[in-house]
């Protein structure tokens, strides 16, 4: 920070956790933190306030969680400017936003509060976010997409059915739509956050494969 690097700030690590210790402030525009193999623990702080608020992308294979001590700004000072953007996801763990921990998107004035994105994996009729129960603030979108995992796949077809390597659209909005069977109970589980008009949940998908993957018909 004291060395003046505020634009930008990017830290990818192949294989291990992460921790950003409780005495730890990351300050720039832009941060971005991913995580290969391994979980993300915050306990410090992550900001990306400004005049113009910017954005925060934390992402890891296992586990993210937002611990007691974390938080996270990305406000806005600059009147009519837009309260920032913040991505947190995992692609096989859980994420956790424990209490005491601090989200702020918060605009200046006049302006429109930010969007607050969780993505993590559809866990049968559930999706694995263990708690929100951290002060967002702010905040004039809240998303939660619950991602299932498609692998193994070479061929999309639109119509028909799925079969061994052969995935159709018609089978994901199939899956989908009884997955929507259950935001009531979700939500519930989520907490006061999931309650208020700012929060939405989402039936997100994502298609794998080893090799080649052929989109065989329109979607």
């Amino acid at each position: 920070n004291t060395g003046g690097f505020d634009g930008s700030r990017e830290l990818r690590v192949r294989t291990g956790d992460i921790t950003i210790l409780e005495d730890v402030v990351v300050e720039a525009d832009t941060v971005r933190i991913a995580v290969d193999k391994g979980a993300l623990n915050i306990a410090g702080t992550i900001d990306a306030s400004g005049v113009s608020a910017g954005h925060i992308a934390l992402f890891a294979r296992d586990d993210v969680n937002l611990l007691s001590t974390g938080k996270l700004f990305a406000v806005a000072s600059g009147a009519g400017e837009q309260g920032g953007d913040i991505e947190i996801g995992t692609a096989d763990g859980s994420l956790n936003l424990a209490a005491d921990s601090r989200v702020d998107l918060t605009s200046g004035a006049g302006g429109q509060g930010g969007t607050l994105r969780l993505r993590a994996p559809r866990m049968g009729n559930d999706v694995a976010v263990t708690a929100l129960k951290g002060d967002i603030a702010g905040a004039a979108s809240v998303s939660v997409e619950a991602t299932k995992v498609y692998d193994g796949i070479t061929t999309l077809n639109a119509s028909g059915t799925s079969s061994g390597s052969t995935l159709t659209l018609a089978q994901i909005n199939t899956d989908n739509a009884d997955f929507a069977t259950h935001y009531a109970d979700i939500k519930t589980g989520m907490g006061a956050v999931a309650a208020t008009p700012a929060f939405h949940l989402l039936s997100g998908i994502e298609v794998r494969s080893a090799g080649d993957l052929t989109l065989a018909q329109d979607w």
